[in-house]
């Protein structure tokens, strides 16, 4: 984010796709080389929006951790206009994890619409990058627990996906 409030992508950055992630795996991380600092959520996981009319006003913590380095990414059937601010409401075990940004990236998908905002602050870009990879890891001990004929070592499967996974998640 600018310092006049405006918001702005890195769109210079460069991965290679196909060595990024293991294709093979609904649930290993996307990486989009069109948006690379944005976290996209897993299509399989509930993700609830709400348009606000402006943005709720910052705690101290919020104020002190700085302006957000980072996006999150999701499909909705709805089309949610670029400037529009949003509250994301996000359900994990239990809990409901909100976060607050503002759209600035609308693609228009076969089954809906990419949309992808930019979150207000640092803290809500630190919790959503850590529940978001609770969201993977999730859908993945869920994917291998369907496919295996025998109870999961859930560790080690939990192990094997945050070394193939974790450093590719946006910081």
């Amino acid at each position: 984010m600018s310092d006049r409030g405006e918001i702005m992508l890195n769109t210079t950055k460069t991965i290679d796709h196909e060595k990024s992630i293991d294709a093979g795996r609904h649930y290993d991380f996307p990486v989009d080389v069109i948006a690379p600092d944005f976290i996209y959520h897993p299509k399989n996981a509930l993700l609830k929006t709400k348009p606000l009319k402006q943005f709720p006003e910052l705690d101290q913590d919020e104020i002190r951790s700085g302006k957000s380095t980072l996006g999150l990414c999701f499909t909705s059937r709805k089309h949610h206009a670029t400037g529009t601010i949003l509250e994301i409401t996000i359900p994990v075990r239990g809990d409901d994890h909100k976060f607050v940004g503002q759209v600035v990236l609308v693609r228009k998908m076969q089954h809906g619409y990419e949309t992808g905002i930019w979150l207000r602050s640092q803290t809500d870009a630190c919790r959503a990058r850590i529940l978001e990879q609770i969201c993977y890891i999730d859908g993945y001990l869920e994917e291998k627990q369907v496919q295996s004929e025998t109870p999961i070592n859930a560790e080690q499967e939990i192990q094997g996906w945050i070394s193939r996974n974790a450093a590719l998640f946006p910081a």
